[in-house]
């Protein structure tokens, strides 16, 4: 009789445990990343990028709203 009333959720424990097993050995997916920094200012600059250019982006002081608008214009 004991037998019968741990059958009743040795299953779905034992389902449980087999798709969390499974689900860490898949491993992380990185697809869900954003872009980062410089894949963002490669797409900016072009590949490969001007040295002069970089350097001059690199040593500008500008607001929020200015590298919005800076941006926006280069696309």
């Amino acid at each position: 009789m004991t037998a019968a009333r741990h059958g009743g959720w040795l299953l779905p424990a034992a389902l449980g445990i087999v798709v969390v097993a499974l689900a860490q050995a898949a491993g992380e997916d990185h697809g869900f990343m954003p872009k980062g920094g410089r894949a963002l200012l490669l797409e900016l600059l072009g590949v490969p990028p001007d040295q002069a250019e970089l350097r001059a982006i690199a040593q500008a002081r500008r607001t929020e709203p200015e590298w919005r608008d800076f941006v926006a214009a280069r696309k």
